[in-house]
């Protein structure tokens, strides 16, 4: 579903990703970890056009995206989350999720300004659409509250919802998990597992949170320094002796 090709990115000389090569296949979760500074978010905001890559291409179902703008991007099926969340603190929680659709129900300022039939339908349409996704994970119950009011494990939830309302192929999650509590990382898990299973959803999962990366993913990929060092199942990566390394440095064999 997805493919890069010899990735290189480099910011005035210095080199963040370098010759980077992955694939995240259709119906699985794909874990990219390593270090702090390894290249993982750079390599996400390659693949939804907010960085060009300097050498290398990156295709989406067998189609260059390297040089689309971000809008078309997202439009083909590709969706993200960001590591800070970027939802909308004063509105409501169901109007963040309604952006998201905004695609899918298309009326003029003028419908809007004189509420016509039309622009009466459509909002009613999103409003029920936005509902049921909230419903999906478990966050109904906060659909009319603002969401810059909600604690940040909820926060993160929304987020999920509002990129699933652009209906994706393949959703890129940007540490989806950082400063969640325990009980809010079982209850990721299980919505993880279920967008995969459920509604056949490919995910691409950023993460330093190995209760998430671990216990979830088809296949890992680890980066360190902007260089691949490994990509396979959990099992495979828990033993490779390089990821070890690159985790715990000189002494990670040993360990």
């Amino acid at each position: 579903m997805l493919e890069l090709r010899n990735i290189v990115v480099r910011f005035d000389g210095l080199v963040a990703v370098n010759d980077v090569s992955l694939d995240v296949k259709a119906g699985e979760i794909h874990a990219l970890i390593g270090p702090n500074g390894a290249g993982k978010s750079t390599i996400i905001n390659v693949v939804t056009g907010l960085y060009r890559p300097s050498e290398g291409d990156c295709f989406f179902q067998n189609e260059s995206i390297s040089n689309r703008p971000t809008h078309l991007i997202a439009r083909s099926g590709l969706t993200r989350t960001f590591q800070n969340t970027e939802l909308f603190a004063d509105f409501s929680v169901i109007e963040n999720v309604m952006v998201g659709l905004d695609h899918e129900y298309h009326y003029g300022i003028v419908s809007r300004l004189l509420n016509l039939p039309r622009w009466r339908r459509n909002e009613k349409a999103a409003r029920y659409e936005a509902f049921e996704l909230l419903k999906r994970l478990k966050i109904e119950k906060f659909a009319e509250q603002k969401a810059g009011t909600l604690p940040f494990g909820l926060r993160r939830r929304v987020e999920i919802v509002r990129a699933l309302a652009t209906r994706p192929k393949l959703l890129l999650l940007d540490e989806p998990a950082a400063g969640l509590r325990h009980h809010e990382i079982i209850e990721l898990n299980q919505i993880l597992v279920e967008l995969r299973d459920e509604l056949g959803l490919a995910i691409l999962l950023v993460d330093h949170v190995m209760k998430v990366v671990m216990a979830i993913s088809n296949r890992v990929t680890v980066l360190n320094f902007g260089r691949h060092v490994a990509t396979g199942s959990v099992r495979e990566i828990r033993s490779n002796p390089d990821v070890i390394a690159a985790y715990l440095g000189g002494a990670g064999g040993h360990a």
